[in-house]
């Protein structure tokens, strides 16, 4: 597995592999008398990033799912992500570069999202989503923000629907339960079950 510029996973992918294969892989570069063999040390520094980027690579592939809704994951897993990187850079005996890049990441994260609990699409999926409902959200505040805007949406739908209809309009519709399969519980979900554990 190689690095792709495009891709930013590929890195994570390369990275974890090398972890993985790493007593064939020094064995292999030294019997190729390659002089610029891997050191111990960035073995380390490679721990370092895929254990931070993990949870990005976990959600990604979710996010990335056509076989089921995750729109109404997004402010959960964003949140769940800022927490990640909060933890992350308390740890002890961090290398300095290591540091200094989860300090970036979580910097331009809260300038990105700083905002994300006011867009209307997302925190009305969020409540609507049965799984979720209020426990999707950071704050009380924002929770009930995101209500009252959707209270005041279905009203507003409701009220249009009354005033266009006519008595034969009823129209009767059935659909079938679609079939659920049971999801794999990826790593990154696991704060999120503690937390509502706590509540």
């Amino acid at each position: 597995i190689q690095d792709v510029a495009t891709r930013w996973n590929s890195t994570y992918a390369m990275f974890q592999r090398c972890i993985d294969l790493k007593e064939p892989l020094v064995s292999t570069i030294a019997v190729m008398g390659n002089v610029n063999n891997l050191l111990q040390s960035d073995f380390e520094i490679m721990k370092y990033y895929c254990d931070i980027f993990k949870p990005f690579n976990e959600i990604t592939i979710e996010l990335s799912s056509e076989k089921e809704i995750s729109i109404s994951k997004v402010l959960i897993l964003v949140n769940m992500l800022i927490s990640h990187l909060k933890k992350k850079k308390q740890e002890k005996d961090l290398p300095q570069n290591i540091y200094h890049m989860i300090e970036k990441m979580e910097s331009k994260a809260d300038r990105k999202f700083q905002n994300i609990n006011m867009q209307q699409i997302l925190t009305e999926a969020t409540i609507l989503d049965p799984r979720f409902k209020k426990k999707g959200f950071n704050s009380i505040t924002s929770y009930q923000q995101a209500y009252q805007k959707l209270i005041l949406s279905v009203t507003s739908i409701i009220t249009s629907n009354q005033t266009l209809q006519t008595p034969n309009d009823d129209v009767t519709m059935t659909t079938e339960p679609e079939k659920c399969q049971p999801e794999k519980t990826l790593e990154i979900w696991k704060d999120f079950d503690a937390q509502v554990i706590r509540i």
